[in-house]
């Protein structure tokens, strides 16, 4: 019995490594293309991928029930072009305690080449730690500011606040807008 207690021990310690491996791995550099890292690095500095360890330890949770294996602080999905793949990134400071989040999608633009940021929302007061951004697929939403359905024609972003709501981000006639959705 006892050697059956300390098995099951080892394997649900090593299944929590194993995940925690996962996430610091989804959510650090060598996930991003090198256009993007390279921008990263000289234009955001003192900012950073928002990683799993971030999040306060309710969102946490609640973020790997949904999203196991994911980064909160990267969603890669066809946001402004149906063949070219773009980067939502939530950025925040690299400075531990130091409030402020920076969310930036990375796209190439005419010159396919080279990725280029846009920076969708920022904020110095905020601090991210109920804070994520994940994939949407296309289809029926729901705008709470207008109090109407909508039907997202094309992939989006959701910018999650836990316990608050969302904003889902598209792209629609060269620009990004937002309907507000909440949980």
């Amino acid at each position: 019995m006892l050697r059956f207690i300390l098995f099951a021990v080892s394997i649900v310690a090593a299944a929590s490594c194993s995940q925690a491996q996962t996430s610091s791995q989804t959510c650090g550099d060598s996930a991003l293309p090198d256009g993007v890292r390279s921008i990263l690095a000289s234009e955001y500095g003192n900012w950073r991928v928002e990683a799993l360890a971030d999040l306060a330890d309710d969102y946490r949770t609640a973020w790997t029930k949904k999203h196991a294996g994911a980064c909160p602080g990267i969603a890669p999905g066809h946001f402004e072009n149906k063949n070219e793949l773009s980067y939502a990134l939530l950025l925040i400071p690299r400075e531990k305690g130091k409030a402020g989040y920076r969310f930036v999608v990375f796209s190439r633009k005419s010159d396919k080449d080279n990725f280029h940021p846009t920076m969708l929302e920022s904020d110095d007061k905020y601090a991210a730690a109920s804070c994520t951004i994940h994939h949407v697929d296309p289809g029926p939403k729901f705008d709470e500011e207008k109090f109407a359905a909508y039907k997202l024609k094309s992939e989006g972003i959701y910018l999650e606040f836990f316990e608050a709501s969302g904003w889902i981000y598209f792209w629609k006639h060269g620009r990004y807008e937002h309907i507000v959705e909440s949980d």
